[in-house]
């Protein structure tokens, strides 16, 4: 956390949906008071695997999660998930390498694969016409023992208020399993 706190939040202009990053880095805060738990925020941090869990809820519902998965190769990799479903959802992941000399970006299809709209479709069940055409936005959740990323489809609060019984039982949560060989996330052989 201090390493992307220093060089994406307060090293650059954050554009990331979480207000409360944007924030603490305009008040100057350091990367440990960023991280203090409140009557709002929750903080979750587990050294031992690599996973930090900040929910803050003050009027919000912004979330972000970095879990860090490692490679045979001895090499890591942090996947870090960004959710603020304050007014409407809004959802980010990135990908760094991590290495002595910090974190380094990586393109996100060279870590993770793309999953296509049907995918979020539970086999055997055929495409829901409200859903037809539709790219839902997608909130990544890596799990706290870096070995799956969930992907959960959110399709804009209006598809989702008018969603009935029978479209809603179509959609599942994709999830990929991390391949620490390949050093990259692979599809699942079944979804959620």
């Amino acid at each position: 956390f201090v390493l992307y706190y220093r060089q994406e939040i307060t090293g650059r202009t954050y554009n990331g949906p979480l207000d409360f990053l944007r924030e603490a880095a305009a008040a100057n805060k350091s990367p440990r008071e960023a991280l203090e738990a409140g009557a709002s925020r929750a903080v979750v941090i587990d050294r031992r695997v690599g996973y930090l869990r900040i929910d803050d809820s003050l009027g919000t519902d912004q979330v972000l999660t970095m879990a860090l998965y490692r490679k045979v190769d001895g090499g890591k990799l942090l996947l870090v998930a960004a959710s603020n479903c304050a007014d409407g959802c809004s959802f980010s992941a990135q990908v760094f390498n991590i290495s002595r000399d910090g974190l380094r970006s990586l393109p996100f299809g060279a870590s993770v694969p793309q999953v296509a709209p049907a995918e979020f479709i539970k086999p055997g069940h055929r495409m829901p016409n409200a859903l037809a055409g539709l790219t839902p936005s997608i909130d990544y959740v890596p799990d706290r023992a870096s070995t799956v990323a969930t992907l959960k489809p959110w399709y804009g609060y209006e598809v989702e208020a008018q969603m009935d019984g029978a479209t809603r039982a179509a959609i599942r949560d994709v999830v990929l399993s991390w391949d620490p060989l390949r050093g990259r996330f692979v599809k699942s052989a079944g979804g959620r």
